[in-house]
C-alpha cells in the first residue's frame, strides 16, 4: 500500500454493495490519508435494508492508517 494519499477522499453511497465494494478496493489501494464515508439510509416502503448494511459493512474494513469520518444518516433524505 502507499504511504497515504494526501488528499481527502470522500465516497458517498446507498444500497449498491456490489459497486461499493469495486470503488472501496481501489480507495484502498490509494490508501488516503483522512477519508469521509456518507451514507443515506433505507427508504421506509421499499426492501433495501440489507444491501444498505452490507454497503456500511464494506467500507468498515478500513485496513490502512487513517483519519475516518462518518455521516450515516438515520432516515432515507432521498
Amino acid at each position: 500500500m502507499n504511504p497515504g494519499f494526501e488528499i481527502p477522499i470522500v465516497l458517498i453511497f446507498y444500497n449498491r454493495p456490489n459497486l461499493v465494494s469495486k470503488v472501496f478496493s481501489i480507495i484502498r489501494e490509494i490508501a488516503p490519508i483522512n477519508l469521509f464515508l456518507i451514507a443515506d439510509a433505507p427508504k421506509d416502503n421499499h426492501n433495501d435494508l440489507e444491501k444498505c448494511n452490507m454497503s456500511r459493512e464494506i467500507v468498515e474494513k478500513v485496513d490502512w492508517e487513517t483519519t475516518v469520518y462518518k455521516d450515516y444518516a438515520k432516515t432515507h433524505l432521498g
